[in-house]
């Protein structure tokens, strides 16, 4: 990889899915279109940065405990619920609700029941 590259990939604001993981449980990852949050519950080795929007989501600052946690309808990702990716073991809770799909690796999450 040439200098010019490297660089262009650390000042590079949006992450690309199945980069390697520089994330971990405990991180609260957003969305770079929508609202929606998820905090990583269980990171195992070998799982790739979720996805929302057909984009990586980012390392954000988690909300405030004081913050209202908003609740979405059936449809898309709800707040406070957990999802999880089988193949990898990937656990996220949603802390922020929106129309998408949480996604790992181009497959979506399943919903864990509560």
């Amino acid at each position: 990889m040439m200098a010019e590259e490297f660089v262009g990939a650390l000042r590079e604001r949006e992450p690309r899915a199945g980069y390697p993981v520089t994330i971990k449980a405990n991180d609260t990852l957003g969305c770079v279109v929508c609202d929606v949050t998820i905090l990583l519950l269980e990171m195992p080795s070998g799982a790739v940065r979720p996805a929302y929007c057909g984009r990586a989501m980012r390392t954000v600052r988690p909300a405030p405990c004081s913050a209202p946690r908003p609740r979405g309808p059936g449809e898309g990702t709800s707040g406070g619920r957990s999802y999880i990716d089988e193949r990898s073991g990937l656990v996220v809770r949603c802390t922020h609700s929106g129309r998408g799909v949480v996604s790992c690796g181009g497959m979506p999450m399943t919903p864990l029941p509560h």
